[in-house]
């Protein structure tokens, strides 16, 4: 990702699991 989020970034589901730290707080 070219952008860097400043706060809580829009995890996107299929994204989350393939990084495997969704967190839904």
């Amino acid at each position: 990702m070219g952008h860097r989020p400043r706060h809580r970034p829009l995890i996107d589901p299929r994204t989350a699991l393939a990084w495997g730290q969704y967190s839904p707080d």
